[in-house]
């Protein structure tokens, strides 16, 4: 054997130790697959990240650790995989042997053979991505929900709206609007301080998400300001039992600390399509009817045609 043969022999095992070295040690989990999808591989990193010892993920299904809201996901990308030699990467809920799901994030590639293009096995590296997953949820929350009541913002409210109407113009039936405003609110933080009062917008929240039901939805607007939407409405009967049913829930007083104070307000409802046809429209005449409401001192009023 030449020297220069012997040199190579040795650079090649030196960099196939490299390699089994930084495979062996990397924190990111390494796993060979069949063309199937079942590991012929763990690295020990899958140790720690699932739980599970190597050897007792190889010939494993990995669909037995996803998520199933997460299935169609993972199915999508695996056959994007074969598919295409490109890398691909998915992120999806793994199930560790404790049985907790963890966020996963998979970056694949596929090994063919050069002269059929047959798939011959699929590399995988895989990394814990739940911290951020979290963090990402919590920004979602902060960016739908209003942070003093829970309730979905605005923005929501009128997406969800948007959303309703598209859906009863195929149903043929009738969204309603509901418009809210606080009554004497300001005399409360007059008289209480602004603690009290944004503690008392807290608690009105509250019960009113827990008087809306299946296909109604209850927001906060601004300031004193809340509104809900009613869907699979039939008739201008059923709107104000409905209405009627969310006003019953205020009959007894709001507990904020140790005060009791009544939650009356001023409900002003418009219905779709009988008094607007568009989301803006509808809302401007709930509030409209809010304010008729206000002005002859009733708890509630229609808007009119």
């Amino acid at each position: 054997m030449s020297q220069q043969l012997e040199a190579d022999l040795a650079k090649c095992r030196e960099e196939l130790e490299h390699l089994r070295l930084i495979q062996e040690h990397a924190t990111d989990m390494i796993s060979r697959h069949a063309p199937n999808g079942a590991y012929t591989y763990a690295s020990p990193a899958a140790t720690r990240l699932t739980g599970y010892a190597p050897e007792e993920l190889v010939g494993r299904d990995p669909y037995d650790f996803f998520h199933p809201d997460d299935m169609p996901a993972v199915s999508e990308s695996h056959s994007t995989i074969i598919d295409t030699p490109d890398v691909f990467t998915v992120a999806y809920r793994l199930k560790r042997k404790d049985g907790n799901y963890i966020w996963f994030e998979t970056t694949s590639k596929t090994i063919r053979d050069t002269a059929t293009n047959e798939v011959l096995e699929i590399i995988a590296v895989s990394c814990d991505i739940t911290k951020r997953k979290t963090l990402e949820l919590d920004l979602h929350n902060l960016a739908r929900e209003d942070q003093l009541t829970g309730l979905p913002r605005p923005h929501v409210f009128h997406k969800e709206l948007d959303q309703a109407l598209k859906r009863a113009k195929r149903a043929k039936s009738l969204v309603a609007v509901l418009y809210i405003d606080l009554d004497k609110f300001k005399s409360i933080n007059d008289n209480y301080g602004h603690l009290v009062g944004d503690n008392f917008l807290k608690a009105f929240g509250k019960r009113l998400s827990q008087g809306v039901r299946g296909g109604e939805l209850a927001a906060r607007l601004g300031g004193d300001e809340f509104g809900a939407i009613l869907e699979n409405i039939q008739s201008l009967d059923e709107a104000q039992s409905a209405a009627q049913r969310l006003i019953d829930l205020f009959e007894k007083p709001l507990k904020v600390g140790k005060l009791r104070i009544q939650g009356d307000f001023s409900m002003g409802i418009s219905l779709f399509p009988e008094q607007a046809s568009n989301a803006e429209i509808l809302l401007q005449q709930a509030d409209t009817a809010m304010y008729a409401a206000k002005a002859l001192d009733k708890t509630i009023a229609f808007a009119q045609p």
